[in-house]
């Protein structure tokens, strides 16, 4: 029995120098594979002052914020960002005299082309809303609670259609600023118009988050047919382009 034990033994000792004998000696690490990257691209069109697209559109720049990586518009509006690597990135527009835009939180993955479509930039406008008053009134047509908002505006609306964005905030210093306002509206005055009047209803103000008898502010701008607007990652709210040098006095009244 003692004999068998030495035999195995002998044997397992024997199969394992074989084996170890057999294996290759392990080869030198290779060479890490290509980083992969890709190309975004899109348009860019230009607006002027009387909402007129513009055929000449170069001069836009286009950046990944965090990164070196650019481009620059042609006179079509085309523009491309080479040797982009996986990521989530933040694009951002710009030209001098209009308002930036800016496309948060893009997925790309590298080795691929990725194309983003058309971005609209408008000139600030000239045109703009004088002066603002809010009214109450105990009830409308239909037995609702309203506000009449009405708007003076720095020239009528003739063929392009203009529009009014009025922010309403709970503070004196609701303006376009995504952190000031809790609700927007954008508005068409009626064509030919100096004024326009916009009714908010009891129930439109409570829907968007305003209880009654809160002091609620009204602020509005002018703003080209071609307004743009993007989402704010800091508030969630959206920030909005192509608006009116200066906007409207502030004005308040209470939600009835």
């Amino acid at each position: 029995m003692r004999m068998k034990n030495v035999l195995f033994t002998i044997f397992l000792a024997a199969l394992t120098a074989l084996i170890i004998s057999c294996k290759g000696n392990d080869g030198a690490q290779g060479p890490a594979g290509p980083a992969l990257t890709g190309s975004i691209s899109g348009y860019t069109y230009l607006v002027d002052q009387n909402d007129s697209l513009l055929s000449n559109r170069s001069g836009v720049t286009v950046s990944l914020n965090g990164t070196n990586i650019s481009a620059t518009s042609d006179s079509t509006g085309k523009w491309t960002l080479n040797n982009v690597s996986t990521g989530v990135y933040e694009v951002t527009f710009s030209k001098s005299g209009y308002d930036s835009f800016v496309i948060p939180s893009q997925q790309f993955v590298g080795g691929g082309a990725l194309y983003l479509g058309d971005v609209y930039m408008a000139q600030k406008q000239t045109f703009g809303v004088i002066s603002e008053t809010a009214k109450d009134s105990l009830f409308n047509a239909y037995g609702q609670k309203v506000i009449y908002l009405t708007d003076s505006l720095t020239q009528p609306i003739y063929t392009t259609s203009k529009r009014v964005a009025i922010f309403v905030g709970t503070t004196s210093s609701v303006s376009s600023d995504p952190s000031t306002y809790s609700y927007v509206v954008i508005h068409t005055p009626a064509t030919n118009a100096y004024s326009t009047t916009r009714l908010f209803t009891s129930a439109e103000l409570v829907s968007a988050g305003f209880a009654t008898g809160d002091t609620i502010y009204f602020r509005s701008y002018g703003a080209s047919e071609y307004f743009s607007s993007y989402r704010d990652t800091a508030t969630g709210r959206l920030n909005y382009t192509g608006l009116s040098y200066s906007p409207s006095n502030v004005t308040s009244t209470v939600v009835p």
